[in-house]
């Protein structure tokens, strides 16, 4: 097991303390970002709960922040007009180029294909926009934040101390830690079995779920991963996981049992606890049954049903406008939304409830519960981070909200001196990914 330096000793007291000197704003200069938005959630995190440190200008730098994003949207709000003023123009031209004639002449097969070139041009314009958009948004969303954890977690990590000292750890929602997979958390999780394979059929026929990946070591790792995760949580059905063969950051589950884990998550994933973060939590959604607790509908045609408003378009609204904008109707991509819009409520409640129930079966099988925040990180690195995965993006509860509260609920754990943070089964795993993509490229 490989364990890492702390961020404190990593960065030094210089930097920990610059990092919370007030800074001056002016109108004539732009906010001075580093380092605190250098530094990652798990950073800051360890750096506010440490010393005494003087808070940065946060309202300051807060207003800073949305007005860039402001700015930035309404440029590319002007950039999506022009686009789509061009490619409207074009389709009216080539509507009229119809109405014409029965059959082309030469100059009109030369204008036609100078059109179909526009529309193509201005469709790509505007798929690239639309990730430029997703892009702001998100890089905005993580830096606010990160300000919200510097200005609340100090009088946060007080309360729970408090709480702690005066014996009131358990007194929260599930709070009974100590008892996982003794505790009841729902019931009748066997009821989500036949359910769950009826979904996993209708799955399979709809063609929603990218191939199998064919190495077997990594099959049986994940399988190895997410056993030893589902033996010290709450689970109490057995867990089905495979490997799917995609480059998209993904996990998806099914009511029942049923886990498809994307090869591109185990290559983002840094270390083993990054990993076991992720799918502790998707874990807890099977755990308590978030896909049928308030489902009155068939796993089968809820499935089949979500397949067919995905695969045209009918989700327009919201943080899921982009995937209807791609058209995506399969793949892992396409599948995690399913799974999301059909079978998982996506309200305050139970993104609270998957969160902190992953963190504790990840603290329970021994690995660092930070791992989930600490993914986070790694991807928020990633310029193109907002077009390959949907970690970022949840309306309620705001990311800030969810990282603190994920941080409320590890300072309540009991520290384990001997967590797991990384294991050489995981890099021997990520090098064979590696490998098995490198041999299949034709």
């Amino acid at each position: 097991m490989f364990r890492t330096a702390s961020p404190l000793l990593r960065y030094g007291s210089a930097i920990a303390l610059s990092l919370f000197v007030p800074l001056q704003v002016t109108a004539q200069s732009s906010p001075a970002w580093p380092p605190l938005f250098e530094l990652s959630f798990v950073e800051l995190h360890e750096i506010t709960s440490g010393a005494e440190y003087s808070f940065p200008d946060v309202k300051s730098l807060k207003s800073q922040v949305e007005k860039e994003r402001t700015q930035q949207i309404d440029a590319s709000n002007k950039e999506k007009k022009r686009w789509k003023q061009q490619l409207d123009s074009a389709r009216k031209d080539l509507r009229d180029l119809n109405k014409s004639s029965s059959r082309d002449s030469v100059d009109m097969t030369e204008r036609r294909a100078n059109l179909h070139r526009q529309i193509d041009a201005a469709e790509d314009a505007l798929r690239k926009n639309e990730a430029e958009r997703q892009r702001i948004m998100t890089a905005a969303e993580i830096k606010l934040a990160k300000l919200k954890l510097v200005e609340e977690w100090p009088g946060r990590r007080e309360r729970i101390l408090r709480e702690i000292e005066q014996g009131r750890a358990r007194d929260r929602k599930r709070g009974d830690v100590e008892d996982i997979g003794h505790r009841k958390l729902v019931k009748n999780q066997e009821q989500d079995i036949p359910l769950g394979e009826q979904g996993v059929r209708q799955l399979i026929s709809s063609g929603l779920i990218p191939g199998a990946l064919q190495d077997s070591d990594i099959q049986q790792y994940i399988r190895n991963l997410t056993g030893k995760i589902a033996k010290n949580s709450d689970l109490k059905i057995p867990l089905h996981a495979a490997v799917l063969d995609s480059p998209e950051i993904q996990v998806s589950t099914i009511p029942g049992g049923f886990m498809f884990v994307t090869s591109g998550l185990i290559r983002a994933a840094e270390t083993e606890a990054q990993l076991a973060g992720v799918l502790s939590r998707e874990i807890a959604r099977v755990a308590a049954r978030q896909g049928t607790r308030t489902s009155k509908q068939a796993i089968a045609s809820t499935v089949l049903s979500a397949a067919v408003q995905i695969s045209t378009g009918f989700f327009t609204a919201g943080v899921t406008s982009w995937p209807a904008f791609y058209g995506i109707s399969a793949g892992a991509q396409g599948l995690s939304l399913l799974m999301e819009r059909a079978l998982i409520p996506s309200n305050e409640k139970y993104l609270k409830e998957a969160d902190q129930l992953g963190i504790q079966y990840a603290w329970k099988a021994g690995y660092d519960p930070k791992g989930f925040v600490s993914f986070l990180d790694k991807l928020a690195k990633d310029k193109q981070f907002s077009t390959k995965t949907n970690f970022f993006r949840s309306e309620e509860p705001s990311l800030a909200d969810r990282v603190i509260s994920a941080f409320n609920e590890i300072e309540y754990l009991a520290i384990n001196e001997s967590y797991t943070v990384d294991t050489a089964e995981f890099q021997r795993t990520r090098e064979a990914l590696e490998e098995y993509g490198q041999s299949s490229v034709p």
